[in-house]
């Protein structure tokens, strides 16, 4: 049987209740309570990680336009260097490589034309969590 984090329980006239944590939803079968609880989980799972996305979004637009209304890109008015970021363990060209990912991260939301790249590997280079 599967774990969901809906509450699932037999009532004492033989039904089954899916219970959302606002109402409570009815079933002939335990498997149709499972099968409602296990698409609830899947929807939730499914918002979670659209508001994720649209954070990451809404942080990567802000870092974008910082880093060019600064001048902080390459032959900007005050460029960020290897020097600026060394303790950092990254290079400018690492974090302008981020900024493009940030400027196709765009695209590809905003339904624009988006440039493939190994965005995978720019993550990879400047990420601190591993």
């Amino acid at each position: 049987m599967t774990i969901h984090p809906y509450k699932i329980y037999q009532s004492s006239d033989g039904d089954w209740i899916v219970f959302d944590g606002t109402e409570k939803n009815f079933f002939s079968t335990e498997e149709e309570a499972q099968d409602m609880a296990s698409k609830l989980t899947f929807a939730t799972q499914a918002q979670t990680s659209a508001t994720s996305l649209s954070d990451v979004s809404d942080k990567l637009a802000d870092l974008y336009s910082v880093y060019f209304d600064r001048g902080y890109n390459s032959g900007g008015s005050n460029p960020i260097t290897n020097d600026d970021v060394a303790s950092l363990g990254i290079t400018a060209a690492q974090l302008g490589d981020m900024m493009t990912l940030a400027q196709q991260f765009a695209n590809f939301l905003g339904n624009s034309a988006v440039t493939t790249g190994d965005y995978d590997a720019t993550l990879n280079a400047i990420r601190t969590d591993i």
